[in-house]
């Protein structure tokens, strides 16, 4: 497998996760008959956590993606790939679960928000290391 590849079997579960948490809130307003002109204090609060489930990984896992497919473009390892995709995908679930469960799991939520920043802090290193090495090598 390739860098490449790895990157883009991680966005494969990352946008169906985030298509199924769209389709999750869909289906509550459809189910509640809840339009979209009621937002935020208005809304019931599992709908608001469905909201903000769909929200959070709308907010968080394109700018995984992007360090992702940043650092397989710069020539990181398949394993590095696959490790940041395993901790990019993992924090994601963890989180939505946390939010959605009938009984919020603080903690759960707590742990993926810091496997979250710290996925993103990675892979921010890692794209700045691998472009200067191409910059100051003289590209490829």
């Amino acid at each position: 497998m390739t860098p490449l590849a790895a990157a883009a079997l991680t966005a494969g579960v990352l946008v169906l996760l985030t298509a199924g948490l769209a389709l999750n809130v869909s289906l509550i307003r459809l189910r509640d008959g809840i339009g979209v002109g009621k937002a935020g204090a208005e809304l019931p609060k599992h709908l608001h956590h469905a909201v903000r489930a769909h929200g959070n990984a709308a907010e968080h896992v394109p700018i995984l993606l992007f360090g992702l497919f940043a650092i397989a473009i710069l020539g990181a390892s398949t394993t590095w790939v696959l490790v940041a995709g395993a901790a990019a995908i993992l924090c994601r679930v963890m989180h939505a679960t946390g939010m959605l469960v009938e009984i919020r799991i603080i903690r759960l939520r707590f742990y993926a928000t810091i496997l979250t920043y710290s996925t993103m802090f990675a892979l921010g290193i890692a794209a700045i290391i691998l472009g200067a090495k191409l910059f100051f090598a003289g590209g490829r």
